[in-house]
């Protein structure tokens, strides 16, 4: 009885020896990863306002000056529009992850 039990065991033993394992399976796999560039290339440089104090101070008629704050104006919301048109575009970019 004991050496059935031991030629079982010793049987066993050596079937789980014998097998080998399977090869590893190698797999190439694409993984996309997020590359840091800067969103912004060139930055908007801010133009020459012509009203300045002394412009305003020398402009011989109302008139003028009003011209001066005007042209002021739309040379500030041309540049400001550059500005938003800049931050947008860095707002729509994926932002990185960690």
């Amino acid at each position: 009885m004991k050496r059935a039990l031991i030629v079982a065991l010793a049987l066993g033993l050596t079937s789980c020896a014998g097998t080998t394992p399977p090869p590893p399976v190698i797999q190439i796999q694409k993984v996309e990863v997020p590359v840091p560039v800067p969103c912004v290339k060139d930055k908007p440089v801010a133009p020459d306002y012509p009203a300045t104090d002394a412009a305003l101070k020398a402009a011989p008629t109302i008139t003028r000056t009003l011209q001066l704050l005007l042209a002021d104006r739309l040379l500030s919301r041309a540049f400001e529009a550059q500005q938003s048109a800049v931050i947008d575009a860095c707002a729509a970019l994926p932002q990185p992850t960690n």
